[in-house]
């Protein structure tokens, strides 16, 4: 069975493995749930940073530095490993690019010589 979402009156969204066939459905406050378009992903959740400062490093003066700062100095890695994986992809397909241009640059210095070598003057 597919994953639905459902919306109360009130503004509550709840997922419920259902029959296609159902388009409501009560709702955990009472109330009942009409069935709603869902795009279906992974949900994306903001980090909160408001307790950053909790676990701070320390900068040179002994104060909690920011995170911009942290991330600036090397103490804080920025970069998850998704990230990186992407960042090693990318520096793969760029160099991959420029040895393909350097080849067919070579190829064709190779042609015009070859052409200006047999090229017949009448």
């Amino acid at each position: 069975m597919p994953l639905y979402e459902f919306r109360c009156e009130d503004g509550h969204v709840t997922e419920r493995v259902t029959a296609r066939l159902v388009v409501g459905r009560l709702c955990p406050c009472g109330k009942m749930a009409r069935r709603i378009l869902s795009t279906f992903s992974i949900k994306q959740y903001q980090v909160d940073r408001s307790n950053f400062a909790l676990v701070a490093p320390r900068g040179a003066d002994g104060k909690p530095m920011t995170l911009t700062e942290a991330q600036r100095s090397g103490a804080y890695d920025r970069y998850s490993g998704a990230e990186e994986a992407r960042e090693r992809a990318a520096a793969k397909a760029e160099s991959e690019r420029a040895q393909g241009a350097l080849l067919e640059q070579s190829r064709r210095e190779a042609w015009r010589e070859t052409r200006a070598k047999w090229k017949v003057t009448v």
